[in-house]
């Protein structure tokens, strides 16, 4: 192999990795985003289904490069990606909100007791990511490396 072109390649590599990096996040949002069912603003409906609706956008634009709500971390080995809205962990793993009650329950004067409210798994992210992984990722990595293929064309 020609040193020359070789060490090129070598020296290709950061650049190639920082732009996998800048391009994984807006991938992945967009398969979170397949992973939401969008309803209309202020639908206060039941939500029956095992899919999270999204009725504002918040926990969505969470997963947006930049957003003070986004996780994008470089871990050295990979990358750390998620959200910091409070309530993106209860939404995808399931678990109970602990209701510490109130004495003016509906700004009526209505006693309310403590009690546990049971959130249903509505999981966004780990499906999103398998998804991403399967369908993406290969692909985006192969654009990612032209300029190292086209040393050797």
């Amino acid at each position: 192999m020609n040193e020359q072109v070789f060490q090129k390649a070598i020296g290709l590599l950061p650049e190639i990795r920082a732009d996998i990096l800048r391009r994984v996040p807006v991938e992945l949002q967009m398969f979170v985003g397949l992973e939401m069912n969008r309803t209309k603003v202020g639908d206060k409906s039941k939500n029956t289904t095992n899919i999270l609706n999204v009725r504002k956008g918040n926990l969505f634009r969470s997963f947006t490069k930049g957003n003070p709500l986004n996780i994008l971390k470089d871990t050295g080995n990979g990358i750390e990606f998620g959200s910091k809205v409070p309530y993106a962990a209860i939404h995808e793993y399931g678990g109970t909100i602990d209701h510490p009650g109130t004495d003016n329950g509906f700004g009526r004067g209505i006693p309310i007791p403590a009690h546990g409210i049971p959130m249903p798994k509505r999981s966004y992210l780990a499906p999103a990511i398998k998804a991403f992984e399967e369908q993406a990722l290969e692909k985006l990595v192969i654009n990612a490396m032209k300029p190292i293929t086209n040393l050797f064309a």
